[in-house]
């Protein structure tokens, strides 16, 4: 999972503007009165959010399971000259050298767990490594973006630079996603192709909410993606906003 792909994820994702994305985590966080020192991002890849949470003041730890995409995050961070510690860890086996303020989860991490059981095992050791009080702020995919927008359609983009085909399969019964990722990377003169395979699960309201509870985290409210909005049927990210008990 993601080896070549973290040197063009960028690219494929410039449509996310991670400072309004710092934005709005910063908000959840005043909403709900609460100023962490220390913040996780779990599942930082590239460090794109890591790195505008850092300039906004908050003393970052960036945790991910793909060495290129933490290679990525480092040159951003020293480019920016923050000071952020970089874990290359599982999520389902992190150790932190103690407790942290907050701990965030965006743009689909979360949906990356294969189980149940990897979901619980994640929300438990959220659990321990949270300050009491401390906030819990993740995302994932809704049903409806799993089962209608990737569906069984396929993606394409191509300019002087890069092209690629995405290709989505969804497995309602097994609650699977399957991402096939095919690209081509200019190289000089000539185009470099490589190929990406990923799989995403599908956690239900409900599913969420029962390890949540199991795990200690209370729930505080979930809205529309980056919103303060209620979800509604066609919403395609639902965000948590939970907390541990004092």
């Amino acid at each position: 999972m993601y080896t070549e792909f973290a040197f063009v994820y960028d690219r494929l994702t410039d449509d996310i503007n991670y400072k309004t994305w710092a934005s709005y985590i910063e908000e959840v966080f005043e909403r709900n009165n609460f100023k962490p020192e220390i913040v996780l991002d779990l599942g930082c890849g590239t460090g794109s959010l890591t790195v505008e949470l850092a300039r906004k003041g908050f003393d970052m730890i960036g945790l991910d399971i793909s060495e290129e995409m933490l290679g990525v995050a480092t040159e951003k961070a020293i480019d920016a000259q923050q000071n952020i510690l970089f874990l290359n860890q599982d999520m389902c086996e992190m150790e932190l050298f103690g407790t942290v303020g907050a701990i965030v989860s965006t743009l689909d991490s979360i949906n990356y767990l294969s189980s149940i059981k990897c979901l619980k095992k994640v929300f438990g050791l959220v659990h321990n490594y949270l300050d009491p009080g401390g906030l819990f702020v993740f995302d994932v995919h809704s049903k409806y973006k799993m089962d209608t927008v990737f569906g069984d359609n396929c993606f394409h983009v191509v300019n002087d630079e890069l092209a690629y085909i995405w290709s989505c399969h969804f497995d309602g019964r097994r609650k699977i996603c399957e991402h096939d990722i095919t690209c081509f990377v200019k190289q000089g003169e000539t185009f470099e192709r490589f190929d990406e395979f990923h799989e995403e699960r599908l956690f239900t309201k409900e599913e969420i909410e029962s390890s949540l509870a199991e795990a200690g985290l209370k729930l505080v409210n979930v809205f529309d993606g980056a919103t303060f909005r209620k979800p509604s049927p066609k919403s395609e990210r639902w965000l948590y906003v939970c907390r541990k008990q004092k």
